[in-house]
């Protein structure tokens, strides 16, 4: 995915015809002359010797040298050299004429003596000025290019191209503070590639390019260990210059408008070295594509530098170069055996779009600190792949045995499509750096490259024994679509990295899709899920990271996945979701997945595909907080264990906190196992548990026909109540192959439509089942208030009985004597009415029917005399010689009457 060698390889050897017709209309050509004017009370002299222009004479003020020219141009193959005393330390020179500078052979700058000097070298020209692909500089100090009109100093004096005077202040002048730009700056074009580094200043010093738009078509700029400036000024401005040890660096705070730069046809731009150097870009919009980069490789003791850029409108990053081999971007890279820290990249901007392969890198491959990426805009775009499939992105590596740099990103909105990538990766044993988003409003990942071979998303990764690094991520509303993935991983014995996220809103759909809208499959089974992920990775040892994710909404559905799992050693992370309310529903496209809340040891199960069942690792922890908790259409809450080695250890534990609890129409709670124990799923609810349509709760074991125990199931709704609906076919289950079934306990005020027995997919009852296929069963315990332990909560009939057909004649009425009824069916405790639920369970048992209507005639036509017998009522109570307390009838003498009331 990046390329590791020093980025520049090879340059244009050409300019394109279209270019050169462009460039000839932007700036009128002028002969290539070096020309004094005269304006100077010492006035510059210009030597010609043979193809060398030799400039001595100016006007010297303290350690400044003042040069003024008519015209200021270089032809192919010819030198411009300043000549000078061994005491000056900045060289001005103006250009006062009406024509740009086109400069296509050498800057020379030198001591009397011959030697190079240090002196600073300046030069302005408000028409504008032209480096050729031949320009180059032999200067000891720095080059400052620009288009402004005057240089400014700190007693506020001018030395000005516009309006030049010839006056005597200029020799109590000291440092220039600053540089005055017109209404109109002239542009400055850079398109030297000679000697493969173009515009070079000597190893720590400034090159800066200063005017209205700056273009680079192929150009390189050079300043190894030192200091570049690109600014693009549009408006009446001052630019102010500071010294620095590196040279100047330069102030935008007056600019009103700033113009455009641009980086093409591979140009380079280029503070690396041993120690590194800084960057600084400010213009209006910025535009680096055909594999141009701003680039700082270290090759020694890096001093922690900084690569700047403000946009007030737009960063556009776009391709690469034409063999896909160079990326269009920014690069901060540590090299092998390099130590100390490399350059940071700093980008704000209102919008960044980094498209088609482009990137910007920070990559640590030594023992050193990798660099920090920090990117601030309004909006982030990250688009697409390029003719090799590499994504666009945000990237930082470790790939040495110290830490990545971390990536920062603040925007109000952030999109990620078609392969577009955020990504922190170890290859070694050094730690992978943190990623941190705050998208005020939106974070949006959907899709996969045009080859369908890369996903959209966010990554943390490790291949080595370094940790992942972290993953946070605060939003309004996060959409991850067709796909889309957010993803820690380890694929060695490195550990994952935590994974949080905070927003109010998650929608998490679909599976990838190709163009045709048909799913993206790899051996015809394995597909890419939307979702996020926290993965131990196969033969990996390291543990999976943990995942938490706070939200209000989260909305999950056609196969999307949030996962924690190990398909090795290592053990699955802790999954835990807060969340006011959560909705899973339905299946892939190409059903095989369900939308699904899980942690998997050894695979997810979906059609054939199982995983890896030779995975060990220990499956994960699931715990939700939420209010209310919807799962339909064979969507799932899960803890899977697909292991089938004797090393497996089984599903972890689903504990939910909820006060609604709705499972539709193939909804599942499931903590199996293939052969290790069952997970437990415990739930704790506020109101309501409801049950329908083939919707089960299962804490089964052995699901491959292999030992372990069935999981717990604990139920607790206290104040609550358990309903399934009639018939359905919804089962509560603790099952085991060979192992003991789990035990399943139920606290609640009510359970509606639930009955104990075996759960088989061809019933239609709603069974709470905790046996065992050839093992021991279960236990099952039902709780509810005030209901008699020794009687039974019973499931509720479809369809109510004739209560004239359950009645038991006992006593026959005579004559006008009229009999009170008293009617009860089944068996349990009796609530005071038929509108209230049953009210304590315990052993629950098979409904009984009372004789069939033949039955009962049958009885009560053979009419036999039954022999009546005085009903008394107790009228006190005495206690027996042992001590019993008894209630008793008035004794004969006392006058008791006669009962009314008899049978016969």
């Amino acid at each position: 995915m990046l390329n590791f060698n020093k980025p520049i390889s090879f340059l244009p050897l050409f300019i394109t015809a279209n270019l050169l017709i462009n460039l000839l209309a932007k700036i009128p050509l002028s002969q290539a002359q070096v020309i004094s004017d005269q304006t100077l009370p010492n006035p510059t002299v210009v030597n010609k010797n043979n193809n060398t222009n030799i400039i001595t004479g100016g006007t010297q003020a303290g350690s400044n040298l003042f040069h003024s020219f008519q015209e200021f141009s270089i032809k192919n193959g010819n030198t411009a050299s300043f000549q000078h005393n061994a005491d000056i330390t900045n060289i001005l020179s103006r250009v006062t004429g009406k024509l740009p500078s086109n400069i296509d052979g050498l800057i020379n700058v030198l001591q009397n003596n011959g030697a190079l000097s240090n002196a600073n070298l300046f030069l302005i020209n408000p028409n504008g000025i032209v480096f050729g692909q031949e320009a180059s500089l032999n200067i000891g100090g720095s080059f400052i290019a620009s288009t402004a009109d005057s240089f400014i100093f700190e007693n506020g004096t001018e030395f000005s191209a516009v309006n030049p005077v010839d006056n005597q202040p200029l020799l109590t002048i000291n440092v220039p503070v600053g540089l005055q730009f017109g209404t109109n700056p002239g542009a400055i074009i850079n398109e030297s590639f000679a000697g493969d580094v173009g515009l070079e200043v000597q190893s720590g010093n400034t090159l800066a390019l200063v005017g209205g738009n700056v273009e680079l078509p192929g150009g390189v700029l050079t300043a190894l260990d030192g200091r570049i400036e690109l600014g693009s000024v549009a408006s009446p401005a001052i630019v102010s210059l500071k010294s620095i040890e590196s040279g100047f660096a330069l102030g935008y705070e007056e600019v009103e408008k700033f113009g455009d730069i641009q980086l093409s046809q591979f140009a380079f731009v280029d503070v690396g070295g041993d120690i590194g150097g800084d960057a600084a870009i400010n213009s209006r919009n910025l535009k680096v594509e055909d594999g141009s980069q701003i680039s700082s490789v270290i090759f020694s003791q890096g001093k922690g530098s900084n690569i700047v850029v403000n946009a007030t409108e737009n960063i556009e990053l776009i391709g690469t170069s034409e063999d896909g081999e160079f990326y269009s971007g920014f690069i901060s890279q540590l090299e092998f055996g390099a130590t100390g820290k490399s350059a940071n990249l700093l980008l704000v901007a209102n919008q960044l779009f980094i498209n088609d392969g482009a990137t910007i890198s920070s990559n640590n491959l030594s023992s050193g600190i990798g660099a920090n990426i920090t990117i601030s805009t309004r909006n982030l775009e990250l688009s697409g792949t390029n003719i090799l499939d590499n994504p666009s992105g945000i990237f930082t590596l470790t790939q040495g045995i110290a830490k990545a740099g971390n990536i920062a990103i603040a925007t109000d909105n952030l999109l990620l499509q078609d392969g577009g990538q955020v990504s922190s990766i170890t290859r070694t044993s050094g730690e992978g750096g943190n990623i941190e988003i705050v998208a005020k409003e939106s974070l949006t990942a959907r899709g996969m490259s045009n080859t369908d071979k890369v996903s959209s998303g966010i990554f943390a990764q490790t291949f080595g024994t370094g940790f992942a690094g972290t993953l946070k991520i605060e939003t309004n509303q996060l959409g991850l679509l067709s796909g889309a993935q957010i993803n820690s991983d380890t694929f060695a014995d490195g550990a994952g990295g935590e994974i949080v996220i905070n927003a109010q809103n998650i929608d998490i759909s679909g599976i990838a899709l190709d163009a045709n809208g048909e799913v993206i499959s790899f051996k015809d089974r394995l597909v890419i899920n939307s979702g996020i992920f926290a993965s131990n990775g196969p033969n990996s040892s390291g543990n999976a990271a943990s995942l938490t994710i706070n939200t209000n909404n989260l909305n999950m559905s056609d196969g999307a996945i949030v996962q924690t799992s190990t398909l090795g050693s290592g053990d699955a992370g802790t999954l835990t979701i807060d969340a006011k309310n959560i909705y899973l529903s339905g299946i892939s496209k190409n059903q095989l997945f369900p939308t699904a809340i899980l942690s998997a040891s050894g695979g997810v199960t979906g059609g054939d595909f199982v995983g890896f069942p030779e995975a060990t690792g220990k499956g994960g922890a699931v715990n939700i907080t939420t209010n209310n908790l919807t799962v339909e259409n064979q969507a799932q809450v899960a803890l899977t264990s697909l292991n089938s080695t004797d090393a497996a250890q089984g599903a972890g534990n689903l504990d939910i906190n909820a006060e609604n609890i709705t499972l539709s129409n193939g909804g599942k709670l499931n903590a199996q196992s293939n052969s290790g124990n069952g997970g437990n799923i415990n739930l704790n609810l506020k109101d309501l548990l409801i049950l329908r349509d083939n919707s089960f709760i299962s804490t089964t074991a052995g699901s491959a026909e292999q030992g372990g125990d069935g999981g717990n199931i604990d139920i607790n709704a206290e104040d609550g109540f358990v309903v399934a609906f009639p018939n359905q076919n919804s089962d509560i289950t603790a099952n085991a192959f060979s192992g003991q079934g789990g035990a399943i306990n139920i606290n609640a005020i009510g359970i509606y439509n639930l009955g104990v027995g075996n759960s088989r997919e061809t019933n239609t009852t709603n069974d709470i089942d905790a046996s065992s296929e050839f093992g021991q069963a279960g236990s099952i315990l039902l709780n509810t208030p005030d209901v008699d332990p020794n009687r039974g909560v019973i499931e509720l009939p479809s369809n109510l009985v004739d209560a004239s057909d359950q009645v038991a004649q006992a006593c026959t009425p005579r004559g006008r004597q009229n009999a009170s009824t008293f009617i009860a069916t089944g068996r349990g405790g009796l609530p005071l009415s038929p509108n209230q639920p049953v009210r304590k369970p315990a052993v629950i048992t098979s409904w009984v029917d009372l004789p069939s209507q033949n039955q009962s005639e049958e009885v009560s036509s053979s009419k036999q005399e039954i022999e009546r017998k005085r009903i008394v009522e107790a009228q006190k109570f005495v206690v027996d010689k042992n001590g019993d307390v008894l209630l008793v009838a008035e004794s004969e003498e006392a006058g008791m009457g006669k009962s009314g009331l008899s049978c016969g």
